[in-house]
């Protein structure tokens, strides 16, 4: 007999790929949060807030000692996502300096003790703090999540790749062997004692060899990172939108080159993978263009104009539809005055056509 945590694993890892429902369940519960931090004026806010939450912050309930089902339920999701939110900072009145989340990576009003940020929490750490994004302070305080990658101009698996990257969820041999005790943790393509996540997306030879020639700068090659989130950090840091989604569709095609070698015994060399990362570029910007005109086009009103006096205006038209073809013809005055109007209808069929003429002469 298997556990149900083992059916959930993918196929690869000995399981069966079945959904694991808790985490299903989590994720739907995640939507009913997220619904009640922004729709404030629905019943079910009214309801909840009314008894559990006086204040409109959800991450701040009351005590409560018999609390409904439902509530339990959502509060579930509420623990688990209170350090995935964040405070976009304005006029400061609805935030708890000492206890919200205001930062990124859990930062928060504990983390201020004096004014010499960078001296007492180091360059990077003091960094961080001296670039959260501070809103207009005539706006009020709002919810944010972080939500950058979603935003990349890529292909949706890109996105999810990218997702997976920032949560060391690819299953590397380090990650399977931290699952399956044994299990030999070496890069099945260059031999290193250690496939980590960033050594297959950075420090593998091959893959260094694709990030070179698409021009990434050597400092970010040779500079050594713990995690994937440490290293996309540094890269949204230095790229704008555009090259950070071509970044990722990079990291994408090394991906796939390094199952290639895994699961069917081949391996592109670097300049196919660059290549063919190119080619997926290209052709999701030619079917989903979006590009946005500069100024934007002149909308012609085409209206009749009146002919010179003692002058006539004839104006003609065609269409073509299934079987048949028609055209007409106006003329007119400069008094708007109808001399001559003509319609003629051609209709096909198995034997010839026939045209029809309606003609109408003041």
């Amino acid at each position: 007999m298997l556990s149900w945590k083992k059916l959930c694993q993918p196929k690869g890892m000995g399981g069966l790929r079945f959904r694991d429902f808790h985490l299903f369940n989590m994720a739907l519960l995640g939507r009913q949060v997220w619904r009640l931090i922004n729709n404030r004026y629905t019943l079910c806010y009214k309801v909840l807030s009314s008894k559990y939450f006086l204040t409109w912050n959800i991450f701040n309930p009351k005590k409560v000692d018999r609390s409904s089902f439902t509530w339990r339920s959502i509060a579930a999701a509420v623990r688990v996502l209170k350090d995935r939110f964040v405070w976009q900072v304005g006029c400061g009145n609805h935030i708890n300096i000492r206890t919200d989340n205001w930062g990124m990576e859990g930062l928060n009003g504990e983390a201020i003790k004096s004014n010499l940020v960078r001296e007492l929490y180091g360059q990077d750490l003091g960094e961080k703090i001296c670039v959260l994004p501070i809103g207009d302070e005539n706006h009020n305080d709002r919810m944010v999540f972080w939500r950058v990658i979603w935003k990349l101009d890529t292909l949706p698996k890109i996105r999810v790749f990218t997702w997976l990257v920032g949560h060391e969820i690819l299953p590397t041999k380090v990650k399977i062997a931290s699952i399956h005790s044994g299990l030999n943790q070496g890069c099945p393509r260059c031999g290193a004692e250690l496939e980590t996540l960033v050594h297959a997306l950075k420090d593998c030879p091959i893959s260094k060899a694709t990030l070179m020639i698409g021009g990434l700068d050597s400092s970010i090659l040779t500079k050594e990172y713990d995690s994937g989130i440490d290293w996309l950090e540094d890269m949204l840091r230095i790229l704008d939108k555009k090259a950070m989604a071509d970044f990722m569709t990079t990291l994408w095609n090394c991906w796939n080159n390094r199952d290639n070698i895994v699961f069917r015994g081949r391996e592109d060399k670097a300049m196919d993978v660059w290549n063919k990362a190119c080619m997926l570029r290209k052709d999701f910007r030619i079917h989903n263009w979006l590009n946005v005109l500069i100024l934007s086009a002149q909308v012609v009103d085409r209206k009749w104009a009146k002919p010179p006096k003692n002058c006539i205006k004839i104006n003609f038209g065609t269409s073509i539809g299934n079987n048949r073809t028609g055209f007409g013809v106006i003329v007119r005055d400069d008094m708007a005055l109808f001399w001559v109007e003509v319609v003629a209808l051609k209709m096909y069929s198995c034997g010839g056509f026939f045209i029809k003429i309606t003609a109408k002469i003041n």
